[in-house]
């Protein structure tokens, strides 16, 4: 009887085993906007799918959550059988704008969004009568800007005019006909319009200065309300500028490359475009501030404007197609959603190359996008496609390197000290796991740090993956699947999200197996990122070595074939019972300790097989605190170096301490003294008071570093950016360096 007993006991322990593994939260459901990742969820298999509340858009209407594999809407309360990745989609709100106009109709937008250009409204004629303006209700509306809102009802308002006689008498000077009078007629209300600037022949330097009533200037767009006599005046001078006109398509009569004099006037000319209105010149590309009618005395400099329009005519839509879209794009591309009158909507086979509002993300190799696009005018839909080319990212060579960590919390440089001088950015980390598989840790700061690359990498920043997992998951996942999947595990980072190189954070080989395994996983991923980068930039392939007898478990003389860089973790030489130095430039003994240094790690590193300029020495922005239990041997010159201590958990309980709080909360302690050892060449903190040794890095240590760095032909960085403060670290190395480099 206990027999069965027992059975019936397992086979019910098996039941419940076997529930609870079906109950299990195992599916993940993954929501991005824009191709960021906002949130996850978490589902049993078969549960009902609760849609995560979409974040609001301004200016956008959201759609719904998409299955990015099939790109199906997923309605609410599905089904979940799988792990999913849901994108959300918006749509732009458009605006709607209806005229009541008694004269003339004219080609008007009857749509906008908020994300629309500047829309210049385009006036009506009536015949007898001038156009006082467009009104919605009291306030006249000239111009709809950027980012207004809402539906609009616009009326046409007028006045009753007759014409008048306007006089041009150049005086001294003449008009290219030889004449010195020109009378043209404008109606009662219209603007003035300059006519060509009559010239003074003779040899004084005289330039035309405005036509003028008395001694008021009378300006171009200048109201006619009567009949006008204007005279020309004349100044001396003869220094001069350049005027460019860019026309945007267009076509002028003139040169589009002109001069103007200091203190002199000159009349923009109008261009011309078949199909298109012309709405004024701008100093800017995106057409914002002020619309220029000429150059005049407070003009000074060389000049470029920009050519603003409008389509009128639906037969040239495909002009702005052909304006806005080259064969071959270097930098980022000019996508909008309003351009001269008509509404765009863009797409793009491949988003994580050429976003849709035109960021484009180079890889080392030319590649392929197709962009389509709808223009819509006068509610009538035009489309078109292309295929173009994103050319590879071209990066110079690299000469004493300046390369920092990022680690999850500190991803977002804050500084153009670093963003100039900076030339490798590491991420820290993704992660191997025993089965080989790559995980990104901190996606959200993963997200940020690839997208903040997209502008870096313009910099010349190469951004790379730093890769770690310990020393068991490396090992297990090499035993497990190989070093060759592994490597390919972790160029599929690299790739999705064309990333410039990778860097290995073995820590540590246990044994010759695993020193082997990582010489292979090594030799693999230099293959598989030479034939990625072929024709192109080469991508970078580092590993990160500690400089104490930890080395030796790493095959350099190998290593040396596959590496660009080995960044030599030249810190954490702190003895855990003696208050002892972090991160010493050069072997003393005055910390007791065992002479660890930089330049014997360097020594080190160099006899077992490593190139002296493949060597990157690095900097620590965190120390240790010790807890002094006695005194050192040279008590009257270092006090407590060297001295019996504990690692003391004033910040962390490993005993570090970041630089940020070294700065707002030691250095501004008056119990605490800094003492610098003249042999190592880094700094001590010591409160006598309280017991409290601090060893770390500060500007000055930090900077001989980097100046023995140049010197010997290698580079430097730093662990980890996020522990800065307000990069006063950071930016002592690139300033310095920056400095050595420009010595040259």
């Amino acid at each position: 009887m206990k027999k069965y007993t027992k059975i019936l006991s397992l086979i019910a322990v098996l039941i419940c085993i076997v529930f609870m593994s079906g109950c299990a939260k195992n599916i993940t459901v993954e929501y991005q906007i824009d191709d960021t990742v906002i949130t996850t969820q978490q589902y049993a298999k078969n549960n009902k799918i609760k849609l995560a509340e979409a974040p609001t858009k301004e200016g956008y209407t959201f759609v719904g959550w998409y299955d990015k594999a099939t790109d199906t809407k997923v309605e609410e309360k599905v089904k979940v059988k799988g792990n999913l990745v849901l994108v959300g989609k918006y749509e732009i709100t458009n605006y709607q704008i209806i005229y009541q106009n008694e004269g003339n109709q004219v080609s008007n937008p009857t749509t906008y969004t908020m994300f629309s250009e500047d829309i210049t409204l385009n006036n009506p004629t009536r015949d007898g009568y001038v156009f006082l303006g467009w009104y919605n209700g009291d306030t006249k509306v000239e111009k709809i800007v950027k980012g207004s809102m809402g539906n609009l009802t616009l009326v046409a308002k007028w006045e009753v005019v007759n014409g008048h006689k306007v006089v041009f008498k150049a005086g001294v000077g003449e008009f290219s006909d030889g004449t010195d009078e020109l009378v043209i007629y404008v109606i009662d209300g219209g603007e003035l319009v300059y006519p060509e600037n009559p010239v003074v022949v003779d040899k004084n330097g005289r330039v035309f200065k405005g036509w003028y009533i008395d001694s008021e200037i009378i300006l171009p767009g200048t109201l006619v309300t009567e009949d006008l006599v204007l005279r020309a005046k004349y100044v001396n001078s003869d220094e001069t500028y350049s005027l460019i006109y860019n026309l945007n398509g267009g076509t002028m009569e003139g040169s589009t490359e002109q001069i103007y004099f200091k203190d002199g006037f000159l009349a923009l000319e109008t261009p011309k475009k078949e199909g298109f209105e012309f709405l004024g010149w701008y100093d800017n590309e995106s057409f914002n501030g002020k619309n220029y009618r000429y150059i005049d005395e407070n003009s000074t400099g060389n000049v470029e404007l920009f050519a603003k329009w409008v389509l009128v005519n639906y037969e040239y839509v495909d002009t702005i197609f052909l304006e806005l879209i080259p064969d071959e794009i270097t930098d980022d591309l000019y996508m909008p959603f309003n351009y001269q009158g008509v509404e765009l909507a863009w797409k793009s086979s491949n988003t994580s190359i050429l976003s849709l509002t035109g960021v484009i993300n180079q890889s080392h190799q030319d590649q392929e996008v197709t962009i389509e696009l709808d223009i819509t005018f006068e509610d009538e839909v035009f489309s078109y496609s292309k295929k173009v080319t994103i050319k590879r990212i071209v990066f110079e060579d690299i000469t004493n390197p300046v390369a920092g960590y990022f680690y999850t919390t500190g991803v977002t440089i804050k500084s153009e000290t670093v963003v100039n001088n900076l030339d490798i950015a590491y991420y820290a980390f993704v992660k191997v796991q025993s089965n080989g598989a790559v995980t990104v840790e901190g996606l959200s700061s993963f997200n940020t740090f690839v997208r903040d690359g997209l502008t870096l990498r313009k910099k010349g920043i190469r951004m790379v993956l730093s890769v770690a997992g310990g020393a068991d998951n490396f090992s297990n996942a090499c035993r497990n699947v190989g070093p060759s999947a592994v490597a390919d595990n972790i160029m599929y980072y690299v790739e999705k999200y064309n990333l410039d190189g990778v860097d290995i954070d073995w820590e540590f080989p246990a044994d010759s197996t695993d020193q082997q395994y990582l010489n292979v996983l090594c030799q693999s991923l230099r293959a598989k990122l030479d034939i990625l980068g072929k024709g192109g930039t080469p991508y970078l392939l580092t590993a990160a070595i500690p400089s104490s007898q930890l080395y030796q478990r790493f095959d350099l003389k190998t290593l040396n074939k596959y590496l660009d860089y080995v960044n030599m973790m030249s810190y954490d030489m702190n003895a855990s019972g003696r208050a002892s130095h972090l991160c010493p430039l050069f072997r003393a003994f005055n910390d007791g300790n065992l002479g660890y240094g930089i330049d014997d790690g360097i020594v080190k590193f160099t006899t077992a097989g490593l190139d002296a300029n493949k060597i990157i020495v690095g900097g620590a922005f965190y120390g240790k605190a010790y807890t002094v239990k006695g005194t050192g041997n040279y008590e009257s010159k270092y006090p407590a170096l060297g001295a019996p201590a504990e690692l003391n958990s004033l910040q962390y309980a490993s005993g570090t301490v970041t630089y940020k709080y070294i700065s707002k909360n030691i250095l501004t302690d008056s119990s605490y003294k800094r003492y610098f050892d003249n042999e190592a060449k880094v700094p001590y903190l010591y409160s006598a008071s309280k017991k409290i040794f601090i060893t770390y890095e500060d500007v000055e240590s930090l900077q001989l570093k980097t100046e023995y760095a140049y010197e010997n032909g290698m580079g430097i960085m730093f662990w980890e950016y996020g522990y800065d403060d307000n990069n006063i670290l950071t930016d002592a190395i690139c300033d310095k360096m920056a400095e050595l480099k420009n010595k040259k």
